[in-house]
């Protein structure tokens, strides 16, 4: 073969019921690309989610336009089209749509691409495959004799079901990046230096680069989680907790934001506070670098290591969007069922030093909605505890992995959608799970107000009955 390997990176359409714009970038396939590309391939990206890139924003009407415009923080929502849902969602009373860029404005894009050896195409949540199918069928169209390539962690958890719908592509069921590349090299026939990348070492952020716009972008500073919550898949997909150099993580971010002039950054990170006093030396060089950058932890953060001095660094380093893992306020479910990560009152503390800081606004919570042993009153209590200490609450919809015991791995993974609440509670049900997720929006439109709790509850679940 060549010695110059021609590859397309691809991100992939998304169908769902919902999906929106927050700080999302195919972080794993962007990390592979600047792997690939010091190590001599020819790489391209086609992101079919990139709401930002002029090629396709040039040819919307004023109407679209408006409809995918920048919110807060260049948050937005994507360009997406209604289809027919699969006949396992057909009782589901919610449009099912698939998200990112049109056939036709892809297609006029891709005319422009000659043809590649190779195209790698990553995946997110296992309940995304049908968008992955359907990009794999376009692509084909163009590219007949390439190979086709997909990893990402829909593969990794679902690779059973992956090896039977997508039985015509070359599968990478692993996370991994050394095994990856390993895989990659015998693909190609192309020699990898995968020492080199071994335990997160050199790891590059830098083909964010090859996005002709950038105005949000994000980053890792470390892999897995010292926790073991059960709801969650990062002990899965990273057994072993990994830090990243500091110095080379704050280079890249730095590097990123000079050339693209991007104005948000994003930390994908599972415990980005981990460890604590380690984390405080990363803001401290982050600090001294001066950036003008908003900074977003759209992953929980741990409250039991936000001391004073945490939350002043924090506020000092510019984070605009604070968000912390609660789930509720039941100790008891915390400690049993879930993982002793959080105590109450280290999220008062937290809480009491984020204020202290001159945090306000910044600062949200995720409870954990969706379980089967959901209680419409602790559910309740715990949005009143938030909305009492004016923190936002956001609802984190309970989606069951293959690998844990929630979820039966030969089912399909469509079941795991946590848009339908697939192990809610059935006493609650679907419709009045969204009546509970809609009620924290109520409660947050009116967090700085007089307006008491009860108010907006009595006022809110009256209109349903």
């Amino acid at each position: 073969m060549n010695n110059k390997v021609k590859v397309l990176l691809v991100n992939p359409w998304v169908t769902d019921f919902s999906l929106y714009d927050f700080w999302i970038k195919p972080l794993g396939l962007l990390i592979l690309g600047s792997i690939l590309k010091r190590e001599g391939f020819e790489v391209f990206l086609v992101d079919f989610m990139d709401r930002h890139n002029p090629h396709f924003v040039e040819k919307l009407s004023k109407k679209e336009l408006k409809e995918i415009r920048d919110r807060s923080f260049s948050t937005g929502k994507f360009p997406s089209r209604e289809i027919v849902k699969p006949k396992i969602y057909e009782n589901i009373k919610r449009k099912y749509k698939i998200y990112g860029w049109n056939e036709e404005n892809l297609k006029d894009y891709l005319k422009k691409q000659k043809g590649f050896d190779f195209i790698f195409i990553t995946s997110g949540m296992t309940y995304w495959y049908p968008g992955i199918r359907k990009t794999v069928d376009f692509l084909k169209d163009f590219y007949p004799n390439s190979i086709y390539v997909l990893g990402g962690r829909y593969v990794f958890f679902c690779k059973e079901h992956a090896e039977k719908n997508f039985n015509d592509l070359f599968l990478i069921p692993d996370i991994n990046i050394t095994n990856i590349l390993e895989k990659i090299e015998r693909l190609t026939c192309k020699k990898i230096d995968k020492e080199k990348y071994l335990n997160g070492k050199a790891v590059s952020f830098e083909f964010y680069l090859e996005y002709p716009i950038l105005k949000h972008f994000a980053v890792i500073r470390s892999l897995g989680c010292p926790f073991k919550c059960v709801y969650c898949a990062s002990n899965i997909l990273f057994p072993e907790f990994i830090s990243l150099k500091d110095e080379s993580v704050i280079e890249e971010i730095e590097k990123i934001h000079r050339l693209k002039e991007a104005k948000d950054l994003a930390f994908y990170d599972d415990a980005l506070l981990y460890p604590k006093e380690k984390f405080k030396e990363f803001l401290k060089k982050f600090i001294e670098k001066k950036l003008n950058i908003r900074v977003h932890t759209p992953n929980a953060i741990h409250a039991r290591y936000i001391d004073q001095e945490m939350a002043n660094l924090l506020k000092k380093a510019n984070f605009k969007t604070i968000r912390i893992g609660l789930e509720t306020i039941n100790e008891e479910k915390l400690k049993k069922s879930w993982s002793e990560k959080l105590k109450i009152k280290d999220f008062d503390n937290a809480i009491k030093n984020l204020k202290k800081a001159g945090f306000s606004q910044e600062l949200g919570a995720y409870v954990l909605i969706g379980t089967i042993d959901d209680d419409i009153d602790e559910i309740m209590k715990t949005y009143e505890y938030l909305f009492v200490n004016k923190v936002k609450i956001y609802p984190a919809q309970f989606s069951p992995l293959p690998f844990n015991n929630y979820f039966d791995r030969r089912e399909d993974p469509l079941l795991s959608n946590k848009s339908i609440y697939p192990f809610g509670n059935p006493k609650i049900g679907f419709s009045l799970y969204e009546n509970i997720k809609d009620f924290a929006k109520v409660l947050n439109r009116n967090l700085f107000t007089n307006k008491s709790f009860k108010e907006l509850y009595k006022k809110f679940f009256s209109k349903l009955l």
